[in-house]
């Protein structure tokens, strides 16, 4: 894997928001312990780029500066809640990567894929109720039993589905997208 850092410049090959030594300084601020093997931390930096460019990528705030850059920032006529210009790779946009990225080695993916729901059926032939939501337990014991994780399609998204929320790091995000206080103005 190639591992390219987007440095504001709008690098066609860059699939990076943030650097692993800048991954490693924002964890241990926060008091989080970091072992992971920097090949470890890329990958989860690569897939919390590429979440964030497809989760965010339409709502974020002005335009793309090229058509050959290879992520979603940098970007032109960004501006944040108070007026100032969002500028080459915006702080909060790191932090958020870096967020995104510690969920995605803690445990292992940020959005999961949407499961198939199915409707449960007996063994007698009999149908059930289809569940909506990761499958959590599985039973088989003449008859088959389905429990689905109720929060973990909380978030819709789009027409696929729907995401988890993730706090923490969606807060990183919130100035970077257009919202309610897009109009206001500096003056």
């Amino acid at each position: 894997m190639t591992f390219t850092v987007e440095d504001g410049t709008g690098i066609a090959a860059a699939n990076a928001y943030v650097s692993v030594a800048f991954y490693r300084t924002f964890q241990t601020d926060r008091g989080r312990v970091v072992n992971e093997k920097a090949s470890v931390i890329e990958g989860a930096i690569v897939r919390a780029t590429d979440y964030i460019d497809k989760r965010f990528g339409r709502s974020f705030r002005g335009f793309r500066e090229s058509s050959t850059q290879g992520l979603e920032w940098p970007r032109f006529g960004a501006q944040d809640n108070s007026g100032w210009l969002l500028e080459d790779v915006p702080g909060d946009l790191e932090k958020a990567t870096a967020e995104y990225a510690r969920i995605a080695i803690d445990i292992g993916v940020i959005a999961p894929n949407a499961p198939t729901t199915t409707t449960p059926q007996a063994l007698d032939g009999t149908v059930g109720t289809a569940g909506t939501g990761e499958v959590i337990k599985e039973k088989l014991d003449g008859v088959v039993e389905v429990e689905y994780n109720p929060i973990s399609r909380a978030r819709p998204a789009s027409q696929f589905g729907s995401l988890p929320e993730l706090p923490e790091a969606d807060m990183w995000i919130d100035e970077l997208v257009i919202g309610e206080n897009r109009l206001l103005e500096r003056g």
